[in-house]
């Protein structure tokens, strides 16, 4: 394998500095797996730090034929290893092969957590938002996805060209409000359109915070949407948000918290110095962390808090008279 390491990777640097071509390096490979898997091991490494038109060109060579071809025999593996390999390949390519593209959904339905992963992932390579968004909605319906898969799953599915802004916030409203979408994906769906900063989905995500249906009261949706109106800064928001600071679960009540906290302004860091004495650890503390984050104000309203929690405390502590 260092053998092979040493042969190849010098190849790859000359091709990078144009010494030589394509065909030169094609020339080089013997049709052995092994050396594939060297030779892409080396560009992902290279990947991680190389930027700008040296990162386009070390891309370029992960096209060349005999690797996709001997990729695409391992989709076709009844070994799992040789197609969660396939699939990392596919990760790094803007999927345009429609049967790659249709082996690689199959995979979503597979009992293999690992597998149905590496597939989203090389599926998420796409350009095109409804292949993303359709394998976005599969693994997001799925009940054993592990919460923190599915919003790195999320996280992948955004593409930083503007033009597909519009095209994935579209998608995502539809995946959202998708009747059979478990509630546990749901929340985590929230979350990550907020952190990705989804602007134009406030209006339907706070129209979902003030509706009465129980898909939205559920425990793990509401802090969801409570929180993103926070993120987004939607201060009009403000008062139906504050109906929650008494819900009967914690997390929405920190979620209360978190929000308030972010939006700022003395109406809410007013509600916030009362969250403060919560009977939940967790609301407590998130409702100090807010106010220590709103200098000035908060802070004042926080040190307010802690001068009555001393004297409550002073005065509970003295000797009674009977």
């Amino acid at each position: 394998m260092e053998k092979l390491k040493e042969k190849l990777y010098p190849l790859i640097l000359y091709f990078i500095d144009d010494e030589i071509t394509l065909d030169d390096l094609k020339s080089e490979f013997t049709d052995e797996g092994l050396e594939y898997e060297v030779f892409e091991d080396i560009i992902f490494e290279m990947l991680e730090t190389v930027r700008g038109p040296e990162s386009d060109k070390l891309r370029r060579l992960l096209y060349l034929n005999p690797i996709f071809k001997y990729h695409s025999r391992q989709l076709n593996s009844r070994r799992t290893a040789p197609r969660i390999k396939a699939c990392h390949y596919f990760s790094y390519l803007k999927l345009v092969d429609e049967q790659v593209i249709k082996k690689l959904f199959s995979f979503l339905s597979s009992d293999n957590t690992m597998l149905v992963f590496s597939a989203a992932s090389a599926l998420m390579a796409s350009p095109r938002v409804q292949i993303r968004s359709q394998a976005l909605q599969v693994i997001a319906e799925r009940p054993n996805f592990s919460a923190m898969a599915l919003l790195e799953m999320t996280y992948k599915f955004h593409n930083s060209h503007e033009d597909q802004q519009q095209g994935e916030a579209d998608a995502l409203k539809e995946i959202i409000l998708n009747k059979k979408m478990p509630q546990k994906s749901l929340g985590i769906l929230i979350k990550g359109v907020s952190e990705l900063r989804y602007q134009n989905l406030v209006p339907t995500l706070w129209k979902k915070l003030s509706s009465t249906k129980k898909r939205w009261k559920n425990h793990k949706v509401l802090p969801a949407l409570i929180k993103a109106q926070g993120v987004f800064l939607n201060t009009e928001a403000a008062n139906d948000i504050k109906k929650y600071s008494g819900h009967k679960h914690p997390e929405v009540r920190q979620a209360v918290a978190e929000a308030l906290g972010m939006m700022g302004g003395e109406e809410n860091l007013l509600l916030l110095q009362s969250m403060v004495e919560d009977d939940n650890f967790e609301v407590k503390l998130t409702a100090v962390k807010a106010l220590q984050e709103n200098e000035d104000e908060g802070e004042q309203l926080l040190e307010e808090s802690m001068n009555k929690y001393s004297m409550v405390e002073s005065v509970a502590a003295m000797p009674s008279n009977n």
